[in-house]
């Protein structure tokens, strides 16, 4: 078996045919020697067990999870560089370059990876201006996750020589959106060339130095070019700081190219030496280390020399920490989080119970400082009052302010922490930073508060009348606060009202369409909630119909099929009825939804969250006027709160029509008596709004039928459509009706 894996990926196989690659590596899982989760980490790949090893940056591998399969980079929301580098100098004079990959996984990233190139260099350092540089030339596949070979041919092989491959990634809609599933390498071995060495580190610092052909190898540690009167390599060599090896192989009097690479010890004895080290290779930090807290993928450790330091990431087994426990060693890689040291773990040692860990007690604010960064403080006497989410503004008893931002907010990944509002709390936390370019600013991630006075909040403004209602020119809106002494202010212009806005004073003159929100601001309070209500102007004749299925909703008294219709109590299928072919009306609307061709059932669903209807792609939406004498102007869909399911694509008849938000207005000159929509994509419906009109035109093709009219009030109206007092007629044309019967007269 062991032969047959080094067969398939030909590590080190010489050409067999001119197709054959000299050199290849896949992206398997069984290659993959790191679980990586981030896009921000360096680790090695290679063949179990051999020497020769790719060092990838700003790769993710999931978590070595086989639904992948393959290494991915590129970031949602940030451009990024990813690299994939030979540890070793390949002896053939490489003329070709070949990966395969998914340039983008998703449609939306179809042109975010801005190039792929290839750099060649005669050592590992890769300094600017050192090594020779090639453009891949590829096209995009027109489908997402298609697998294609990308050749880059290498005009001026050479051997000996290192390779990397450069991933420019532009800012993305999803992260991962470039997946590499293999590297292969093509060319000629040079006759009688000596192969470079490969330098490796093992555990504990322990540095190796291997050569394919069995040659005797030579190196340095202080930076001179080695020859063969250097040190002799017979045995692996421990490291004790960042140190430079390099080394040569001499085989039947012959060179090989000297290989050269720097190392970052993979062992240190104490979280201040990580830090120093900022290894972003896998590091072991040999040293026990108390955590003294732990919510979501945050947790702050501290050592026996008294430095802290923040742990970010899921550790296999640790799912609670108390203050404390002792951890016989962590391992991880370090990253700088805008200058917040972190490591991101890989391993922990042992758990032994252990002596809690003190705050550190403040006296001010102004006493943090950015070398006090994952230190545990405690401070007293803090006012706090809510700033831009999820930030909030703390003020020590000198006055001295600072940013207390939670980062525990989430219940998805985190125990919610409820940051209160009001006076004489003491805080406990993190020392914390926001770094821009121009400057840093101490911050504090709080993890518990006591004691306090939390303030009490004002009472939310209400309006009067009440939001969403129809209102004539001249009518007034007032609004009021149930906390005696708060002052209100408002807006009109949907921006969210604030204590320099417009403050109310008396009763509002409606004159046009308009939605007005208010605050409510009281000394010693916190500020209400921010009310809001959207008046519309009524219209003479105008009329509304609502067809509602949420939870108390008419929905099943004016459905035509109760049976059908009903919405049962949640069963083991979700408590779903089919509604196609029911009828449901209010007055002279009627709503209906069907099947369509090719598609599914619509359905009523009864859920947590409120009851709704769920359409399909191709359900068909039909509302239509079931009395003559009026028109369809506006017809308003309304979805339960959290719903997103809502279709982008939607045929309408009328076409004409005009949508605003889920909000579909007929055109103003038309007449219109039925509206239908076919939907492109599921789409969740709650409640439907049909705004009528009275036309004399209106026809819902309903005929035949009798009308006695000699009862009916007489009403006179003038040429311009306004109505008379019939006592009252000067001479003129006017227009005479009487239930349904309507003729012109003249009044000399």
């Amino acid at each position: 078996m062991r032969k047959i894996l080094l067969l398939l990926t030909s590590l080190f196989t010489l050409a067999a045919s001119a197709q054959d690659p000299v050199v290849s590596i896949t992206t398997v899982v069984a290659n993959q020697k790191s679980k990586v989760s981030s896009y921000t980490m360096s680790w090695l790949l290679g063949v179990p067990d051999d020497p020769n090893t790719w060092t990838v940056e700003n790769f993710n591998n999931n978590q070595n999870n086989t639904t992948w399969n393959d290494i991915r980079c590129g970031r949602k929301e940030n451009t990024s560089v990813a690299r994939i580098t030979t540890n070793f100098a390949i002896s053939a004079a490489v003329d070709k370059v070949s990966v395969k990959m998914i340039p983008y996984m998703k449609t939306a990233d179809k042109y975010k990876l801005n190039s792929l190139k290839l750099q060649v260099c005669e050592n590992l350092e890769f300094a600017d201006g050192s090594y020779t540089e090639y453009t891949a030339s590829y096209t995009n596949p027109t489908a997402q996750a298609t697998v294609i070979d990308v050749d880059i041919p290498v005009s001026a092989p050479k051997a000996n020589c290192y390779y990397r491959l450069v991933f420019d990634c532009a800012s993305a809609s999803n992260n991962g959106f470039c997946a590499v599933k293999s590297v292969s390498y093509y060319g000629v071995a040079e006759a009688g060339s000596v192969a470079a060495p490969v330098i490796a580190l093992g555990d504990n610092n322990m540095v190796s130095i291997s050569q394919a052909d069995g040659a005797d190898i030579y190196y340095t540690v202080d930076e001179s070019v080695p020859t063969s009167a250097a040190t002799k390599y017979t045995a692996p060599f421990a490291i004790t700081g960042v140190t430079t090896v390099k080394a040569i192989a001499v085989l039947n009097g012959k060179d090989s190219p000297v290989t050269t690479k720097v190392i970052k010890p993979n062992t240190v004895s104490d979280i201040a030496t990580f830090i120093q080290m900022a290894n972003t290779d896998i590091t072991k930090i040999n040293t026990p280390v108390t955590a003294i807290y732990k919510n979501g993928s945050y947790m702050w450790i501290k050592d026996n020399a008294g430095s802290y330091l923040l742990s970010y990431g899921n550790i296999d087994g640790v799912t609670s920490v108390t203050n404390g426990d002792v951890y016989s060693f962590i391992s991880g890689t370090y990253k700088d989080q805008y200058g917040i040291p972190e490591i991101l773990p890989t391993a922990i040692g042992e758990k032994t119970a252990g002596t809690p860990v003190d705050p550190i007690e403040v006296e001010s604010f102004e006493d943090l400082g950015t070398d006090m960064v994952n230190q545990y403080i405690r401070i007293e006497g803090v006012s706090i009052v809510a700033a831009t989410a999820p930030n909030y503004t703390a003020t020590d008893a000198n006055g001295t302010t600072c940013t207390l931002r939670n980062v525990f907010t989430n219940a998805t990944y985190n125990d919610v922490l409820e940051v209160p509002e009001g006076d004489g709390f003491t805080v406990y936390g993190f020392v914390s930073l926001y770094k821009t370019a121009s400057a840093t600013t101490i911050q504090i991630n709080p993890i518990k508060f006591e004691g306090g006075q939390v303030m009490e909040t004002v009472a939310t403004p209400v309006f009067t009348p009440e939001d969403g209602s129809e209102l004539k020119a001249g009518d007034v809106i007032t609004i009021e606060c149930a906390t005696e002494g708060a002052s209100i202010y408002f807006t009109t212009e949907n921006e969210t009202p604030t204590v320099d806005s417009q403050k109310y004073t008396g009763p509002i003159s409606f004159t046009e369409p308009v939605t007005i929100k208010a605050i409510a601001i009281k000394d010693g309070m916190l500020d209400s909630d921010v009310a809001t209500a959207t008046y519309t102007l009524y219209v003479e004749g105008s009329h509304k119909a609502m067809i509602d299925f949420r939870e108390g909703g008419n929905a099943l008294e004016i459905a035509d099929n109760k049976e059908i219709a009903i919405n049962n109590e949640v069963t083991t299928d979700g408590g779903v009825n089919d509604l196609n072919g029911v009828n449901f009306t209010n007055g002279p609307v009627q709503l209906s939804i069907s099947k369509g061709e090719g598609s599914t059932d619509p359905k009523w669903w009864k859920e947590t969250n409120g009851n709704d209807v769920r359409c399909y792609k191709n359900n068909v939406v039909t509302l239509k006027l079931v009395e003559n004498g009026y028109k369809i102007t506006e017809v308003e869909f309304l979805q339960v709160s959290g719903s997103t399911s809502w279709a982008t694509t939607i045929t309408c008849v009328p076409a004409d029509g005009t949508w605003s938000a889920k909000t579909w207005k007929a055109p103003a000159t038309s007449l219109v008596n039925e509206f239908t929509m076919t939907l492109g994509a599921a789409t969740r419906i709650a409640c439907v709004n049909v705004t009528y009109v009275e036309d004399n035109n209106g026809s819902a093709g309903v005929d035949d039928v009798v009308v006695d009219n000699s009862d009916a009030p007489v009403e006179y109206y003038n040429l311009q459509g306004i109505r008379v007092n019939a006592d009252n007629l000067t001479p003129g044309i006017y227009v005479r009706r009487q239930g349904t019967e309507v003729t012109k007269i003249l009044v000399k």
